[in-house]
């Protein structure tokens, strides 16, 4: 794993929000509503082979790129293919910036926060209620999608990991394909985002009430919304290690959403950077 362009990347994003303007991914929505309207994949129906079908050719590019073609042009080119592969999967949306956004619509009175979710790269989760619940528990889901996977995946297996966590995760929106593909691209994702809903869990509990996440863990069901248990796990675990559970109007809970998402990434990251340590002595 290229432990800088980890440490860069996040800089870059956390630092220069204008960076999402790059993450915009619009040219998925032509090339899956392509592959979808070909005649041969009908016959793979909805199942998960058909979203692995779908974004098999561009992971064998990645593929070559990151085995073949970067290792052959130097260090610096594949120090610069790392740091733009991860820039590209963060995301897509700012959470600060999103945050933001809706405690300005909140703050406006806006009746209704649905558009909002609509123009955020915020899920709007089922069970959220209170709006201001709403929209904590969408930001805990977004914390895994827009950093736990992908760098949990790059860490993992490279940039290749990177690209699999985020087109399946942009397979599975419903803008971005049709009914057959988004079906397979849900249950995809459902498999790519296993291991790294479980270790923003992990992190909540560290960063958080252990013991509350423990209980919450163990009591964790599918989101009823999207029928995601890890989903439904990032919202349970998420909320017990939250502060003030019984406040659950107040605004400063979105603020300490955000706190809790941030404590968790640092531990991870510092746990990779001892990993990259060790792993160069």
């Amino acid at each position: 794993m290229n432990f800088p362009a980890l440490l860069i990347a996040l800089f870059i994003d956390r630092v220069f929000p204008d960076v999402t303007t790059w993450r915009q991914f619009a040219w998925l929505r032509g090339y899956f509503g392509w592959f979808g309207r070909q005649v041969w994949v009908t016959r793979l129906g909805n199942s998960i082979w058909l979203g692995i079908t779908a974004t098999l050719p561009l992971l064998l590019i990645v593929f070559w790129v990151q085995f073949t073609l970067a290792p052959s042009l130097g260090a610096l080119f594949l120090f610069l293919f790392d740091l733009g592969i991860l820039l590209l999967c963060l995301g897509p949306g700012n959470l600060d910036s999103d945050a933001d956004r809706f405690l300005q619509a909140a703050s406006a009175g806006d009746p209704s926060l649905k558009q909002v979710f609509a123009e955020t790269s915020i899920p709007d989760p089922a069970n959220g209620d209170p709006e201001v619940d709403r929209i904590s528990q969408g930001l805990l889901i977004a914390f895994c999608r827009s950093h736990m996977g992908p760098i949990c995946w790059f860490a993992l297996l490279g940039p290749l990991g990177a690209v699999a966590y985020r087109l399946s995760e942009r397979m599975q929106e419903a803008s971005f394909s049709d009914a057959a593909i988004q079906s397979s691209g849900k249950r995809l994702f459902e498999l790519m985002n296993w291991i790294p809903a479980r270790l923003s869990a992990a992190g909540f509990a560290i960063a958080g009430d252990f013991d509350a996440v423990a209980k919450a863990w163990k009591h964790a069901r599918p989101d009823p919304g999207t029928g995601s248990g890890s989903d439904g796990l990032l919202i349970a675990t998420g909320q017990a290690a939250l502060p003030g559970l019984s406040d659950s109007g107040s605004m400063q809970r979105i603020e300490n959403t955000l706190t809790l998402a941030w404590r968790t990434l640092t531990l991870f990251v510092a746990i990779l950077g001892i990993a990259a340590l060790l792993s160069w002595i």
